[in-house]
């Protein structure tokens, strides 16, 4: 969950949600609004918001916050991670009701008074807007979407991540990974990492989280829960033991496999000094 995006009909909360979430994760937010409007009331062009838009998105990790229609298929294409707020009219009316006069963050002035047009797009946004969300939702169905239908929903949502991460804050090694055992761990094919049980891998235990670090981009991170430690002599033990489709090896290349193949990495003599090691994980976070 690096590039997220904030979807749904304005009033529904998506802007407390973006700070929140920025907050828990430690990323920056973008509102689209800040972006668009200026203080005067003018507002940008379509291609410079795009323009700016593609700036954003060309860095490592942001929350991209508002729906501005006319962009939201760039912003969908660039996130992994959508969260789209789909909830009543009613409850959205009664947000955009309740900020007027109010200081906020996601736009450069107060409100004084509701703005009829603003007024009349809530009331038709589930007739007119959310059609067009939904579409687009499917055609991009391999992303991560959440979709809250009720601010239980969102509540439920912030206490289970802040309870997971919670749950993380235990020991955490750093680990250096080729691009493709990188993407294989990423994709889910690839769940027992191989390494020397040396003195900083004995340090690992069940329950710790490793970060990932793929060296083709230092900026692609990956967190990962070990499951268990499967210990061995050496690798020829580790082969005749684990299911190689989970190491790292596929269907097309798992006849080839060869112990051996892990001499370029580590050393007969170091394979007996301190055994090897089969890191079973899971991934947390993306």
């Amino acid at each position: 969950m690096k590039k997220i995006i904030i979807i749904g009909c304005p009033g529904s909360g998506k802007t407390y949600f973006a700070k929140e979430l920025a907050e828990i994760l430690n990323k920056k937010v973008f509102h689209m609004d800040n972006l668009y409007w200026n203080k005067d009331r003018t507002h940008i062009s379509r291609d410079e918001l795009v323009g700016i838009i593609d700036e954003i998105m060309e860095q490592s990790d942001w929350i991209i916050d508002g729906n501005y229609i006319s962009t939201i298929e760039q912003r969908i294409k660039g996130a992994d991670t959508i969260f789209y707020f789909d909830y009543s009219t009613e409850d959205c009316l009664e947000g955009i009701k309740s900020r007027v006069g109010v200081k906020r963050d996601d736009i450069p002035w107060i409100e004084s008074e509701l703005d009829a047009d603003f007024e009349k797009f809530v009331l038709d946004f589930r007739k007119e807007t959310a059609p067009q969300i939904d579409k687009l939702l499917k055609a991009y169905r391999d992303k991560k979407i959440n979709r809250f239908i009720c601010r239980g929903n969102k509540e439920k949502y912030i206490m289970e991540l802040k309870e997971n991460l919670g749950n993380m804050n235990t020991t955490t090694h750093i680990m250096r990974l080729n691009n493709r055992p990188f993407q294989l761990i990423y994709s889910g094919n690839k769940t027992i990492e191989l390494r020397l049980f040396d003195e900083k891998r004995q340090l690992i235990e069940a329950g710790d989280i490793i970060k990932f670090i793929n060296t083709a981009d230092e900026n692609n991170t990956l967190l990962v829960e070990v499951v268990e430690l499967h210990i061995y002599k050496d690798f020829i033990e580790l082969y005749n033991n684990l299911p190689l489709l989970k190491c790292g090896y596929t269907e097309q290349d798992i006849d080839s496999a060869d112990p051996k193949h892990m001499e370029k990495y580590y050393s007969q003599e170091q394979q007996s000094k301190y055994g090897v090691v089969g890191i079973e994980i899971k991934v947390v976070g993306k």
